[in-house]
C-alpha cells in the first residue's frame, strides 16, 4: 500500500524532471545552432560586407558587436 502511494507521489516528480530536462538540452542545442550560424557569418560574411558594401567606420561597428 505504502509502495503504490509512493509510485503515485514520484510519477509527477520524474515527468516534471524529464520536461526540465528535454527543455534544457532543447535551448542548449538551439544556443549552440545559434553561435555557430554568428561564427559562420563573422568568419565569412563580415569581411565581404566589410570590403564592398560598408564604409570603414560602419564596418568597425559591425565587427565589435558581439553576435
Amino acid at each position: 500500500m505504502l509502495s503504490e502511494r509512493w509510485k503515485q507521489a514520484v510519477f509527477p516528480v520524474k515527468i516534471a524532471f524529464r520536461v526540465l530536462e528535454v527543455s534544457v538540452v532543447t535551448i542548449w542545442k538551439e544556443q549552440r545552432l545559434v553561435n555557430r550560424v554568428c561564427a559562420v557569418l563573422n568568419v565569412g560574411m563580415i569581411d565581404q560586407i566589410r570590403g564592398y558594401f560598408l564604409p570603414t567606420d560602419a564596418s568597425r561597428l559591425l565587427n565589435s558587436e558581439p553576435c
